[in-house]
């Protein structure tokens, strides 16, 4: 993923999403595992979630104790 500094994703700073997507690396998260890791409120999570869902940059994985999971999808 090649950011410009000081660009923005879905509000936040690309930079931070960039930085997020590469410690889940393989693995699963949750909204929680980004807001706590972003320092997000729950809305601006909420936000960025419903962004990378509708970019295809996560998609859904198995809910996990009835809260709702995502995973990274491959890219090229």
């Amino acid at each position: 993923m090649h950011l410009i500094p000081k660009s923005k994703l879905y509000g936040q700073p690309a930079i931070h999403v960039r930085d997020f997507r590469r410690h889940v690396g393989d693995g699963i998260f949750d909204e929680e595992d980004l807001r706590s890791r972003l320092e997000l409120s729950t809305a601006e999570a909420q936000a960025l979630v419903m962004g990378l869902l509708a970019d295809q940059y996560i998609g859904n994985a198995l809910p996990r104790d009835g809260v709702a999971q995502y995973g990274l999808v491959a890219t090229g």
